[in-house]
């Protein structure tokens, strides 16, 4: 539960507050009492219920709170030590991968040449390749 009935001390129906007490726990753990209005008061209560068919799983083993800060760094270093732990191998040197090319000319070089816009109209660049490398088709009619 959010909030137990024990906790609760007071309801205001003509200010239509509530009032509970709560730890402060950046203040030495010391019991303090929280005035709210009603609908802030049902709202941070909201929070902590759960959607029909979920159900509230907590932290238990080595996430449990009496003892997390001990076991995580024991699991930790453990894990470190373990034979088990993967290391990867390179059985042979990294070479770089081939570059892209032109499935037509072979080149190496890669231009945009248009551009299609979500509509799917094409918007077509000039030309940037030089004047020598540029294919000519002649006419033989």
């Amino acid at each position: 539960m959010a909030i137990s009935n024990s906790r609760l001390r007071a309801l205001d129906p003509h200010a239509r507050t509530v009032s509970f007490t709560y730890k402060d726990y950046a203040d030495g753990q010391r019991l303090k009492t929280l005035v709210l209005p009603a609908p802030e008061f049902l709202r941070r209560f909201l929070f902590h219920v759960l959607p029909r068919g979920f159900t509230k799983i907590r932290h238990y083993g080595l996430l449990g709170n009496n003892r997390r800060r001990r076991q995580v760094t024991l699991a930790r270093s453990a894990l470190e030590a373990s034979p088990l732990r993967f290391q990867p191998k390179l059985t042979r040197p990294c070479t770089p991968a081939a570059p892209l090319l032109c499935p037509h000319c072979q080149s190496p070089e890669v231009r945009c040449l248009a551009r299609i816009n979500a509509s799917g109209v094409w918007t077509f660049f000039a030309p940037t390749v030089p004047l020598a490398r540029r294919v000519v088709y002649l006419d033989s009619s």
